[in-house]
């Protein structure tokens, strides 16, 4: 069952199907939380999320979009096809989150905890990390 919603998740993505990429990836990754797959869909949902929701909460969409890729690093095997995506894709959500600035603006502090409010990491709590 958990293959079978990790390939649902994967098509969903290459359709952009965003909404139902997360949601099929969410399953996967409660059925098997070893698993760095599921990380590696639900991080590009976020970050492709993330400029439907517009100024700070697209940007601080990325915090939970770098979280979960970060997971998939962690527990993918070294030699997946994966892993050298999901590397390049952190340093690609790190450019995007909100910089000092736009931060304290928001009255967040660095290394509070934040509630993502909006596209498909919406509810997913991270870390504020200013860029």
């Amino acid at each position: 069952r958990q293959k079978l919603l990790l390939h649902i998740s994967l098509v969903a993505l290459i359709n952009k199907d965003y909404t139902n990429a997360a949601s099929s990836a969410r399953q996967a990754r409660d059925l098997n939380p070893e698993d760095g797959a599921p990380y590696f869909v639900l991080g590009q949902c976020y970050a492709a999320s993330a400029s439907a929701c517009g100024g700070f909460a697209g940007q601080a969409t990325f915090w939970a979009a770098y979280d979960a890729m970060a997971k998939a690093i962690e527990l993918l095997p070294g030699d997946s096809e994966y892993v050298e995506p999901a590397k390049a894709s952190l340093a690609n959500y790190r450019a995007n989150f909100p910089n000092t600035e736009e931060c304290f603006f928001n009255e967040l502090q660095s290394g509070a905890r934040y509630t993502v409010t909006c596209g498909t990491a919406a509810g997913v709590v991270t870390t504020v990390r200013p860029r």
